[in-house]
């Protein structure tokens, strides 16, 4: 009778923490969002274009709105919220807030319906404080809520007893996540090879498919109808853009091709079949690793964003053991043939450079391929997902961190597993095996807390990582002044992006007309707090020293530049249906900016037109602010 209390008892506790970890990140982050992020920043500039592009939708004039890299269903989302809760700031960061709370919930009970407990609490863990969770939990974006849908999908496709009830419920939230990003796709491709190779009769997976693409076409429609009813086709997004800006390798005749074809042929990426290939087995065996695990920078998706690059550890570690390839003269013999054959195919076709990936990723897949049937089904679909993942997101350069959290469903469990299973294993290897009982139990006790702390030391290095983060978003000081700054962390701190911003609104907001007046910047918040039109600008826009006249007429801009500033402002301007100047600048200064636009930061150089009127400059910064006297 007592152990069975004992027994309950534990089991009750272990059912405790995953909603106790859940509880502290929804706590933690609420503080954070309404209390110390608690204002429009550089960081949300995507929320807020969002927002105006959803207050346009539900006014009736969507026509001549363009979402590039997105659906129309979270602009709506956050407009109307923002009807009703007549604050658009805090209707997104409350869909944020949720969206990251039911990520750290529901990865835990995907990966408690596929691993041991102690792997899923580890792996919840290891999302929970995955810095840039916290930060987009408190932050007015559109990025959480998809990525929450997706992985609650794979909750239902996870269970112990797949039915057709559960096909429905996933089919249905990855078509509702679609409508949002475009990414789910990944998932429900993955959940389609899944089903498939399910051990179910063929009647049930012929059945469970077709639900599956039934119900996410259903839900997904009316995206699909409202898109062919304004813009006369069904997925009106195009990557062309991304791809001419981001790709390593192009012509600039590619490049201006693609530019020119933002609103129209999505195909255009595929335009030059020798530049796309290139362009995809870079991104492929380069760009997507090193963005996620930091070979380049320490801006990652690493599990350890402070030295990003040893986040590869655990995970290719975690995925060696996972896959549980024999210690054996066969695996020997493939690693190698496998690795030499991939390194010639490397040296031939690619540069090692560019595609050294290949070569440790390649005997991997090999290995993986020959112990699949040793796998657990449902880990299969974390696998399944990541690498059609890599297969369709390698068409596009991605360089966010935001792009890679769709992988963290099977990375975490990955970095658990690592540390759970495979570290106590090696140490204990190590260790002499003729060790009498009690030193054996000694040496697994101590082994157990070196991990332990190992763990906590990455968790605390995370958890200072997002607070510095956080600090250089809110107040745009450097990290070093952060740093000094908690010398004295009862001091009274200066934030520069909120005095500037404060300052700026003010000024504009006590302008006369000012909502029907336009402000060139290249950021909306400023113009759009003080309820102002925006027109949106990069500052590298038209010829390199053209004057500043020129400039703010947009008289010499190339086609793709004038559009590109249209679809971004606010109202946007799809068809370039108005033809406007603005009434007002503000220039915040950064080093990729045409020279000839930098005498902005000066209010007193002679370049600066007459009717030019200085109206801030920033103590702070070199943002100024400048009302455009056009009658004199």
């Amino acid at each position: 009778m007592n152990t069975f209390r004992v027994s309950s008892s534990e089991s009750f506790d272990k059912k405790k923490y995953p909603v106790l970890i859940t509880i502290v990140f929804f706590l933690i982050t609420a503080y954070i969002s309404f209390f110390h992020h608690g204002f429009w920043t550089i960081f949300d500039q995507d929320g807020l274009f969002y927002l105006s592009a959803g207050r346009q939708i539900i006014v009736g004039v969507g026509e001549n709105v363009s979402l590039l890299n997105a659906g129309p269903a979270g602009p709506v989302l956050f407009a109307s919220l923002e009807s009703v809760l007549k604050d658009g700031l805090f209707s997104i960061k409350i869909i944020s807030l949720l969206s990251g709370t039911g990520i750290v919930f529901f990865s835990y009970m995907v990966f408690k319906n596929i691993f041991s407990t102690k792997i899923a609490l580890v792996g919840q863990l290891f999302i929970a404080f995955n810095p840039w969770l916290g930060i987009l939990s408190t932050s007015p974006l559109n990025d959480l809520l998809p990525i929450f849908m997706s992985i609650l999908s794979f909750y239902f496709i996870t269970k112990k007893d797949i039915k057709l009830t559960d096909i429905i419920f996933s089919a249905s939230i990855l078509g509702i996540a679609f409508m949002f990003r475009a990414q789910p796709i990944v998932f429900l491709f993955a959940i389609i090879v899944f089903l498939i190779i399910l051990e179910k009769k063929p009647r049930f997976k012929i059945f469970a498919v077709t639900l599956l693409i039934v119900f996410f076409v259903l839900c997904c429609s009316p995206m699909l109808l409202y898109n062919y009813t304004v813009h006369d086709k069904m997925i009106d997004s195009n990557s062309n853009y991304y791809v001419a800006v981001h790709s390593k390798y192009y012509t600039q005749e590619w490049k201006d091709f693609l530019l020119d074809n933002m609103d129209k042929d999505a195909n255009a990426i595929f335009s030059n079949p020798d530049l796309f290939s290139k362009n995809y087995f870079y991104n492929m065996f380069y760009g997507q690793p090193s963005n996620l695990f930091g070979f380049d920078n320490k801006v990652s998706a690493s599990l350890i964003p402070v030295i990003p690059i040893i986040g590869a550890i655990p995970v290719l570690g975690g995925l060696i053991y996972s896959l549980k390839i024999p210690a054996s003269k066969k695996t020997l013999i493939t690693v190698i043939s496998t690795a030499v054959i991939t390194t010639v195919l490397v040296f031939l076709l690619g540069s090692f450079q560019d595609h050294f990936f290949a070569i440790i990723i390649m005997p991997l897949i090999v290995l993986g391929l020959q112990n699949i049937q040793k796998l657990d089904k449902k880990f299969l679909l974390l696998i399944i997902m990541a690498v059609i993942f890599s297969i369709l997101m390698s068409m596009v350069p991605m360089s966010s961190y935001k792009h890679f959290l769709y992988l963290w469903i099977f990375l975490a469990p990955l970095c658990s597993i690592f540390f759970i299973s495979l570290i106590p294993k090696l140490f204990l290897k190590i260790q002499n095996t003729k060790l009498s009982s009690t030193k054996f139990l000694e040496n697994q006790k101590s082994s157990k807390v070196a991990i332990s702390v190992i763990i906590s030391l990455i968790l605390l290095a995370n958890l200072g990582y997002s607070y510095v983060t956080i600090e250089v978003i809110t107040t745009g000081n450097s990290v070093d002044i952060i740093l000094e700054n908690l010398k004295s962390p009862f001091s009274d701190k200066i934030n520069p992006n909120k005095s500037d911003l404060n300052n700026i609104v003010t000024i504009l907001e006590n302008q006369p007309d000012i909502e029907n007046s336009y402000v060139m910047a290249n950021y909306i918040f400023f113009a759009d707090i003080a309820n102002a039109k925006w027109i949106a600008v990069h500052f590298q826009e038209g010829p390199e020293g053209d004057s500043i006249d020129n400039y703010i007429t947009r008289e010499n801009w190339k086609d793709w530049e004038i559009f590109l500033s249209n679809i971004n402002s606010k109202p946007m301007d799809r068809h370039y249906l108005n033809h406007v100047i603005p009434d007002y600048l503000i220039y915040n200064p950064k080093l990729f900016h045409h020279e000839s636009l930098k005498v902005l930061t000066d209010p007193t150089n002679s370049e600066i037109p007459e009717n030019f009127e200085l109206l801030y400059k920033s103590p702070y910064s070199g943002i100024t602010a400048y009302k455009i006297n056009h009658n004199g």
